[in-house]
């Protein structure tokens, strides 16, 4: 990168070296559902996409769905295919051939994830173990909106505190929660992992000029997650709360949406029907704007970087990402990104 500086006593505003993302190899589609009495929603999963539109991905085997509606959490973690931690190691992997550095140059790995397999020990160290890293590693969560939080916490440290290369990571298996003997909660769940590799003295394509992130004591009432239940999704008012926050975010940061050129919007709203409105509101309509909680559901907190991975090749220099996260409930905030000079 020619405008910034590649000397390692030099903190810089926290860069982003490379992206990656994994799906789970079993996709879930309209039909299958359907056949197990589920009904389709209009919201994000539309019924009048095409299965190959739509595209839910998770660990379990279809037959072990359809045989048991994945009523037995403990047979769940036994019966998937892939679990969390491969995920995560398989987008770490792809993010730093991105970030063009070898893995042993990692010296942190920070990870979310919102459904362990196991507790003990944490994520981030199961996931560094299959990748052969001997360096700390820790968990830091925050169910859908864990990438950003882990931007916002890592721009907010001194430069000369931070490892050269710190991996960054969220890997969700929610699908393995679902009860498919009941609820919407199977529409909108898919099983992914995301990962940036990030540094504080060498220059990346993507730099964090701006990151707010906070928490909200709403997620209890308006989604569960936990280790010995099923998921629960109060879904009219979780999608309610998601619009609203997306409009309070962006109109918080009106400023960079009225001033930054080549701007490119990005927000987890839960309707494809949703964006249009909102984002011409907010004068963006002539932008592109991308929303990820859409065609292919959602990976929780591996949202937001598994949109950056599947883009990183298109975004062009000069340009701005201004990204609105509502979350579900458990944390939400808006980042600022800028395309450098390659």
């Amino acid at each position: 990168m020619d405008r910034l500086s590649r000397q390692s006593n030099v903190s810089l505003p926290l860069q982003i070296l490379g992206a990656g993302h994994y799906f789970a190899p079993v996709k879930v589609g309209n039909n299958f559902l359907k056949s197990l009495g589920i009904r389709i929603n209009s919201q994000p999963t539309s019924s009048n996409l095409s299965e190959e539109e739509v595209s839910r991905f998770s660990c379990l085997p279809l037959e072990h769905i359809q045989k048991t509606r994945n009523r037995d959490l403990e047979q769940a973690r036994r019966m998937a295919v892939v679990d969390p931690s491969e995920m995560g190691c398989k987008a770490a992997l792809m993010a730093i051939e991105a970030a063009g550095i070898e893995k042993e140059q990692v010296g942190l790995v920070i990870c979310d994830v919102s459904l362990p397999f196991q507790t003990t020990p944490s994520e981030a160290q199961r996931i560094a173990k299959l990748l052969d890293l001997k360096v700390p590693a820790y968990d830091i969560s925050s169910i859908s909106s864990a990438l950003l939080m882990q931007l916002h916490v890592l721009n907010n440290w001194k430069g000369a505190a931070l490892e050269e290369y710190v991996l960054v990571i969220s890997t969700n298996a929610p699908t393995v929660g679902v009860d498919y003997s009941r609820g919407l909660e199977a529409n909108y769940l898919s099983d992914g992992a995301a990962a940036f590799v990030v540094s504080k003295s060498r220059a990346g394509k993507l730099s964090v000029i701006k990151s707010i992130f906070m928490g909200d004591s709403l997620g209890e009432e308006l989604a569960s997650f936990g280790l010995f239940e099923h998921v629960k999704m109060d879904c009219d008012r979780l999608f309610e709360y998601i619009r609203r926050v997306t409009r309070d975010l962006l109109t918080k940061n009106q400023s960079i949406l009225e001033t930054k050129d080549n701007l490119i919007a990005i927000s987890t709203l839960p309707e494809a029907s949703d964006s249009a409105p909102i984002f011409k509101e907010f004068n963006l309509l002539s932008q592109e704007s991308w929303s990820r909680f859409c065609s292919q559901s959602t990976c929780l907190g591996a949202d937001l970087g598994i949109l950056i991975s599947q883009k990183w090749n298109e975004f062009k220099s000069g340009e701005n990402i201004a990204v609105a996260l509502a979350g579900f409930g458990y944390g939400k905030g808006f980042i600022h990104l800028a395309v450098n000079n390659s």
